[in-house]
């Protein structure tokens, strides 16, 4: 839900801009003039995106939870939080300011884009742990059962079977396209790749 909070309030922030944008430049050609909201106004709603914002962005975390951070985006994690936060911190600088004008908010809310954007496309949207919970046994058992025909080894075929099993279930578990409905999809094939795998151990 996050990302879906993040994207939610840059979407409804950008159409305020628009409609405030439409309205300072109304010509005289227009049947119907439009008045463009005070800047009191507009500076609260701005307040407020930052105030929403900021503890979501502070909190978040690297992980493969809803709301969590990507993983396979890690390394840009420091860079992205970082920069909308320092986004976040001047459009504040801005809206403390008691002579306030209507064009200095509305140019300081387009400074959220990017950073913004950059951040939230970023945010899982959908729970991948319990998926990632069952992959990282799988992994110990793979890695620790060697192929053979002595007691505890497994045949050929049986580690190319599990080996591919993992490989997809990751795959799954790092899309960004995953939903909730694939993920358990993939906990209920890997988990009966793992069966057939222990089922082939040699006893």
């Amino acid at each position: 839900m996050k990302k879906l909070k993040f994207i939610s309030s840059l979407l409804s922030l950008g159409m305020t801009v628009a409609i405030l944008a439409a309205g300072v430049s109304c010509t005289k050609e227009d049947e119907t003039e439009v008045v463009p909201k005070d800047a009191v106004y507009f500076k609260e709603q701005l307040v407020q995106l930052v105030n929403d914002q900021m503890p979501l962005v502070q909190a978040c975390a690297v992980g493969y939870n809803k709301g969590e951070f990507k993983k396979a985006s890690e390394i840009n994690f420091t860079k992205f939080t970082a920069a909308y936060l320092t986004a976040l911190n001047k459009v504040l600088i801005v809206t403390d300011k008691t002579d306030v004008t209507l064009a200095e908010l509305i140019e300081a809310s387009k400074t959220l884009g990017s950073p913004g954007e950059n951040f939230a496309n970023n945010i899982w949207i959908s729970d991948r742990r319990p998926l990632n919970d069952l992959i990282v046994p799988c992994e110990t058992l793979n890695t620790a059962t060697l192929v053979g025909n002595q007691p505890g080894q497994v045949p050929q075929d049986a580690k190319t079977a599990f080996t591919a099993a993992i490989t997809k279930a990751k795959a799954t578990r790092d899309a960004s396209t995953t939903i909730d409905r694939l993920v358990t999809e993939g906990v209920e094939l890997l988990t009966a790749a793992k069966t057939a795998f222990e089922a082939a151990i040699i006893k």
